[in-house]
This record gives C-alpha cells, structure tokens and sequence, in this order.
C-alpha cells in the first residue's frame, strides 16, 4: 500500500503481468498518518484497531474470465474479501462485520466503514473499495 497524492487515498496497486498481490492490511500499525489525517479526534482514531481488518484476493481458476459478479476480467481474474480483526468489527454497505475473523465478499464500489464500540451502527469513518485500470 502507498498514499496518493490525494491523502484521502489509500492505494494498492497491482503491475500487469506481476504475481498477484493478495493482501492489503488496513490499521493504525500500517497506515498511522493516513488515518491521524482523516480522524483527528482521539475516541474515534482509537477505535481503529492496529490490525483492524485484511482485504485480500482469491485468483479465480483460468478457465474463468469472469468475476463472481459476472463481470469480465482484466488480468489477474480474482474474488476480494474482507477479513475483520477488530473488537469494534467492520461495517461494509451497512452490514457489521462483528466477529474477529469473519469474512465477507467485496465489490467495486462497497463502502467499509469504521465504528466505535460505543455507537456500533453509525460509522465515523468511511472508505470505498474501488478496483481502476
């Protein structure tokens, strides 16, 4: 992972013809300044755990020149998923994601969300998984 230019984005890129990168860990351990930038105020950036949650891709078999989505592919034809590690749990398109290790399918364009333990359904932070070019 590396920040744009745009410091609202957290970016991972995959290089054309690269083994497959399959793993993007999201936390205050990995990205201390992005987060610090986006939630300032303290009770809020503690939420986030330093390992709060894994996005990572499953290569489809070859054969398969489409996503579970019936989208065709480009590349490296791969499923993404969300692995939640934090106590507060993740909330992707408004569903929480409680348990530490639950897993739930991504899509260009879902939005994953942040909460506090103490207001569990009303995200402070939110980020859209986005796939581009």
């Amino acid at each position: 992972a590396f920040a744009s230019q745009d410091p609202r984005l957290l970016l991972h890129r995959q290089e054309v013809g690269a083994p497959l990168l399959s793993t993007q860990r999201i936390g205050r351990i990995f990205q201390e300044e992005f987060f610090r930038a986006l939630v300032p105020d303290e009770k809020s950036h503690s939420a986030i755990s330093r390992e709060h949650l894994q996005i990572w891709a499953s290569e489809l078999p070859s054969t398969d020149l489409h996503a579970a989505n019936g989208t065709p592919t480009q590349g490296v034809p791969c499923d993404f998923f969300l692995t939640n590690f934090s106590q507060n749990g993740t909330v992707v398109n408004g569903s929480h994601v409680t348990g530490k290790g639950e897993q739930i399918r991504l899509h260009s364009g879902d939005v994953i969300g942040f909460v506090r333990g103490d207001s569990p359904g009303a995200p402070f932070l939110k980020l859209r998984f986005h796939l581009t070019g």
